[in-house]
């Protein structure tokens, strides 16, 4: 048998929901039941980084994005090594450098801001041209979504099936009050 628990969402500060999910999930262990835990909202990290903290294994993880563009959830493995193969040919000069972000410039107006996980893992990449947010580019095992901004605002998500395919895409309707 199949039991599914359905969720919005998932976070560091976990609410009573995801604990209960926790328990509930730890109670099923014991039996002959197939637990899949389904989570609706949009998270801006990689869901895996989340469950793994409640102890979720990765199949039984379904998140809704991941699922329609037909992505299992995986934990992150993209390294800001493999990010900066792509300036092999080009000059580019680090700015800042923390232990959760690392600032790049690569000409006079385009410049890269990565988000870090634990070991210079990739979480999310900003990129901005002319002090301008063009994109944001999350990140699994490779590119899992992009979200495209116009004058400051999010306008579409897109989705990539694993490998570098376009999925789907989301558009986001602003509404302006006049």
């Amino acid at each position: 048998m199949n039991v599914y628990s359905v969720n919005k969402g998932i976070g560091y500060a976990s609410s009573g929901v995801e604990y209960a999910q926790k328990y509930r999930k730890e109670l099923l262990e014991n039996l002959e039941f197939n637990d899949h835990y389904i989570f609706l909202n949009y998270l801006s990290k990689n869901i895996a980084v989340y469950t793994d903290l409640l102890g979720y294994q990765r199949h039984q993880v379904l998140w809704i994005y991941n699922v329609l563009s037909h992505r299992p959830t995986q934990a992150t493995t993209y390294t800001v090594d493999l990010f900066l193969e792509r300036f092999a040919e080009e000059a580019y000069e680090i700015l800042n450098q923390t232990p959760t972000s690392l600032e790049i410039k690569v000409t006079g107006t385009q410049r890269y801001k990565l988000w870090l996980l634990k070991d210079d893992l990739i979480d999310r990449v900003d990129y901005i041209v002319n002090g301008h947010l063009v994109n944001v580019s999350h990140y699994d095992q490779s590119l899992n979504n992009i979200e495209h901004f116009s004058d400051g605002q999010l306008v579409r998500r897109t989705f990539i099936i694993y490998k570098v395919r376009k999925a789907l895409n989301n558009f986001i309707q602003i509404e302006r009050l006049q």
